[in-house]
């Protein structure tokens, strides 16, 4: 909760009735009603990553566009001076309600959603293209000596930035 309150000093939030739940959850609420065309939330655009400026040539074959974003945000993540701090302390500790970590049982809990229909992008095909991209990222932050840490940890903080 303190982080919370941080990032929204960090945002020139403090004026603004939302708070973030106590638990494991990543969320926020309001303790105000929210009507018809208010604006809720609106982050200056110097807080907000954009894309074309992050996207990594050096790594072409990530199968997700978001995998380039995670990278940076590891990247940035791991610096002393960055100016996201705020924004990581955020970021969930315990992931044990991240449906990526969900046992087959819990799984099957989810048959006939949009993550187990064969139709759709599956839980599955979305799990094994992570995979592929944390190991991609991963070969080239150990090459450019940008990670010590073991691959299994590093899945983790791909999946904890992804979400």
């Amino acid at each position: 909760m303190e982080s919370f309150i941080k990032l929204k000093e960090w945002l020139n939030m403090t004026d603004d009735h939302l708070h973030m739940y106590d638990t494991d959850i990543r969320g926020i609420y309001s303790d105000q009603d929210i009507k018809k065309d208010d604006i809720i939330l609106a982050i200056p655009q110097k807080y907000i990553f954009d894309y074309a400026e992050i996207k990594f040539k050096k790594l072409p074959d990530l199968l997700n566009r978001n995998s380039h974003l995670i990278l940076h945000l590891y990247m940035e993540m791991n610096k002393k001076d960055s100016f996201y701090q705020p924004f990581f302390y955020t970021l969930p500790k315990n992931m044990n309600n991240f449906v990526d970590f969900y046992s087959k049982k819990e799984l099957s809990q989810l048959n006939y959603t949009s993550l187990t229909c064969e139709n759709e992008y599956s839980q599955n095909e979305k799990i094994e293209d992570m995979k592929k991209d944390s190991k991609i990222m991963y070969t080239y932050l150990v090459e450019q000596k940008k990670t010590k840490i073991k691959y299994s940890d590093f899945y983790k903080e791909y999946v904890r930035m992804k979400n």
